[in-house]
């Protein structure tokens, strides 16, 4: 009997079902193998989708609640803290960065000054308008006129060349139309006020002015020029009779801004005037050059501007 039925069980060895060896894990699709698969199966031939095969491990629905777990984070390790490494950054007192030796060293170090610029002329240092005297703020000078014409644009003013020692003759404008003829006023020496600030007259502009005797400062109907001596040279300049050293070697100023409060100009002009002989005067000094005494015959006792 028992042989007969270790004989039957030889002859149906391959019917006999035998467990199956764990089984390899394709390399298209299982990266693993699961022990929830049944054996005999993978993951793939199971039912697992390609997809979830490679990330997760599933329990089939017969199972019961379907389960997913991450196969990434099964296999990853929490990183473990460097606790020392955190406990000595606490301990290590902090410490203030150490000075650059070359940026301190270049701060202390002064700074090389920087080359001033080139092609300008440097202004001469200014006298203050206080320390010198109002008349010799102006530049009074002996000029001539060489070009005379009217202006375009106004009737009553005439546009002179004034030769007064520049290279240069100097444009000059004059309201002198109604008082003194053209023919007159060509080469006649004259008085010029040449430090006046320029002017723009009916669009020319003005670069002084010439100083003229009237027989009334106000209403100035008659008007004629104040004459230098005949051989003072031109450009020479007018100072006061009797006056100092120190005096004719007052600079004048730079400029004078007749429409200024205070100016040089409405400081003098109200005491400029001719005696009774007819000399230009300032506060009854007489107006000279090198060479004499400005004469003016025609106006005695008159106004001077």
């Amino acid at each position: 009997m028992a042989l007969n039925l270790i004989d039957s069980l030889i002859a149906n060895v391959d019917s006999i079902p035998v467990a199956s060896a764990k089984p390899k894990a394709r390399v298209s699709t299982d990266a693993f193998w699961d022990p929830l698969v049944p054996c005999g199966h993978t993951a793939y031939s199971w039912g697992v989708p390609e997809a979830e095969s490679k990330t997760t491990n599933a329990v089939p629905k017969s199972f019961g609640e379907e389960v997913q777990v991450s196969a990434a984070l099964a296999e990853t390790k929490a990183p473990v803290a460097d606790v020392q490494s955190e406990v000595d950054a606490v301990d290590k007192p902090k410490t203030k960065a150490e000075p650059n030796p070359k940026k301190a060293r270049a701060s202390k170090e002064p700074k090389p000054e920087q080359p001033k610029a080139v092609g300008k002329a440097a202004k001469p240092a200014a006298v203050p308008a206080a320390d010198v005297p109002p008349f010799y703020q102006l530049h009074i000078q002996v000029g001539q006129i060489v070009k005379v014409g009217r202006h375009p644009e106004a009737d009553r003013l005439y546009v002179e060349m004034i030769d007064i020692g520049e290279a240069e003759p100097r444009q000059i404008l004059s309201g002198l139309v109604e008082h003194i003829p053209e023919e007159q006023m060509l080469n006649a020496r004259v008085l010029v006020i040449s430090n006046l600030k320029p002017s723009k007259l009916k669009n020319i502009m003005s670069y002084g002015m010439v100083l003229c005797a009237s027989n009334d400062p106000v209403t100035k109907t008659k008007v004629v020029f104040v004459h230098p001596p005949t051989d003072a040279p031109l450009g020479s300049r007018i100072f006061l009779e009797g006056a100092s050293q120190e005096d004719q070697k007052q600079a004048p100023s730079a400029e004078v801004d007749s429409k200024k409060k205070d100016n040089a100009w409405t400081k003098v002009a109200p005491d400029f005037h001719t005696d009774e002989e007819g000399y230009a005067c300032y506060k009854n000094v007489r107006l000279v050059t090198s060479s004499g005494c400005c004469l003016q015959t025609e106006m005695r006792k008159g106004g001077l501007s």
